[in-house]
């Protein structure tokens, strides 16, 4: 992770932990470079170790990228993300694309929330996280 990323990991961080405080139902958001290195997270599950945000963050980036070159095999057209449904909730993942880096957004939401809100949670998240990246 380079020395500016590095800076301003904490202000994405804060960031995050932002986003759950306005939209009900998120769990949790990882954000990851596209190699697999975590940048920051907040949420939960992850604050309190149920999960790895390191871990998480490497299959983020390859369940992301498999996505999309799953959707490109396939021919369906640009790749707004990816999702995957489970009985305890639902996982959706964005790429970002900056000059500097290409990044991972993983965002994690309660089972209650359907797939509609899901969806316009992450466009939201992925706007702020995309402008606390290019500032």
């Amino acid at each position: 992770m380079s020395q500016d990323l590095a800076e301003q990991s904490e202000q994405l961080e804060a960031l995050l932990k932002s986003l759950l405080d306005e939209y009900e139902g998120l769990r949790f958001v990882v954000l990851a470079t596209s190699d697999g290195f975590l940048v920051a997270h907040a949420g939960a599950q992850v604050d309190k170790q149920k999960m790895d945000p390191n871990r998480i963050a490497t299959m983020a980036v390859s369940f992301t990228g498999l996505s999309y070159s799953l959707a490109s095999e396939c021919e369906i057209g640009e790749v707004k993300g990816a999702s995957v449904e489970g009985s305890e909730g639902l996982l959706l993942s964005r790429l970002l694309f900056t000059k500097e880096t290409d990044f991972v957004l993983l965002t994690g939401f309660k089972r209650s929330v359907n797939h509609g809100i899901a969806n316009w949670t992450l466009q939201k998240a992925y706007d702020a996280v995309l402008n606390g990246l290019n500032t």
